[in-house]
């Protein structure tokens, strides 16, 4: 399952930004910096928790902490907050130990 990163987009081609680790589906260019982080971040955490989900509601709350953890990073980022690596890491890393 291949998900789309909600606030983003390709700073190449302006497509969407999916979690494909390697590139940009639409483009095929690699991502780079934070993009990059983000991208391979979304990516590890969504294989570890969809192999938790049991059945289809918990793949949706799965599915919608990920995107939730996106578009608090786009929202830091638009309103000014420099995002880093270390903080990519640690967002999502931190649903991966939150309670259901």
């Amino acid at each position: 399952m291949i998900m789309k990163l909600v606030g983003y987009s390709c700073p190449h081609c302006g497509g969407v930004v999916f979690d494909s680790p390697e590139h940009c589906v639409w483009c095929t260019r690699p991502y780079a910096g934070v993009l990059a982080v983000i991208v391979r971040a979304h990516h590890q955490a969504k294989l570890l928790l969809v192999g938790r989900c049991q059945n289809e509601e918990e793949l949706s709350r799965c599915t919608d902490r990920l995107s939730a953890v996106c578009r608090g990073l786009t929202l830091a980022e638009q309103g000014g907050m420099m995002i880093t690596a270390p903080l990519v890491t640690s967002a999502f890393t931190d649903i991966l130990y939150e309670e259901e």
